[in-house]
C-alpha cells in the first residue's frame, strides 16, 4: 500500500516500461527471498521487494492496457485487461500447486522467480524499446475556474426554463 501511493507518479517520471521491468525484478528477488524464510520476521524483507514489484507492475500494465482503447472504451480494456490476470492466475495456479506437491515449496518459489526474470528479459528486448505512448491521446483539457468560465451557458430545458448550472 505504501509503495503503491508513493509510486504513483512513477509512471511520468520513470515510464511504464521502466515500471514494469522494475516490478518484474522486484517480484522475482522477493519470490527468490521466501524460500529462505525461517521464522515470522524474515517475511519483511521479501514482502517488501514483493510489495515494490506489485507497486510497480500492475498499474504500468494496466495503464498500458487500457491505452491501448479509445479513451470511449477505457474502462472495457481495464476489464479485460483485469480478466487476463484472472485467467493467468487460474492457469498457472494449478501447475504451481503441482510442483508443491511434487518438488516443494522452494522449486515452486523458484519456478515463479525464474520465470518473472523470463519475462522481464523477452519484454526488455520486444516492448520495451518502444515508445511509452498510448494508442489513442488525447489531450488533457483542465477543469479550472477559467475552462467553466469559457464554457458556453447551459441549454434551456425542453419547457423553456433556464438550466441551473452545477459545478464539478
Amino acid at each position: 500500500f505504501i509503495f503503491r501511493i508513493s509510486g504513483s507518479r512513477f509512471n511520468g517520471a520513470i515510464g511504464r516500461h521502466r515500471m514494469i521491468l522494475s516490478g518484474l525484478a522486484g517480484h522475482a528477488v522477493g519470490y527468490s527471498m521466501l524460500p529462505f524464510v525461517r521464522s515470522e520476521w524474515h517475511f519483511i524483507l521479501p514482502s517488501i521487494t514483493s510489495g515494490f514489484g506489485h507497486a510497480m507492475l500492475f498499474p504500468a500494465v494496466v495503464s498500458i492496457g487500457a491505452g491501448a482503447f479509445p479513451p470511449t472504451y477505457r474502462g472495457t480494456g481495464t476489464t479485460i485487461v483485469l480478466g487476463f490476470l484472472e485467467i493467468g492466475t487460474m492457469l498457472s495456479a494449478p501447475l504451481l500447486g503441482w510442483i508443491i506437491d511434487h518438488v516443494g515449496f522452494a522449486a515452486m518459489f523458484a519456478t515463479t522467480s525464474l520465470s518473472a526474470v523470463l519475462v522481464g528479459a523477452v519484454y526488455a528486448v520486444t516492448e520495451a524499446r518502444r515508445p511509452d505512448v498510448d494508442r489513442y491521446q488525447e489531450p488533457v483539457v483542465p477543469r479550472t475556474p477559467a475552462h467553466v468560465a469559457l464554457s458556453p451557458p447551459p441549454r434551456p430545458t425542453a419547457d423553456g426554463h433556464p438550466a441551473v448550472a452545477y459545478s464539478s
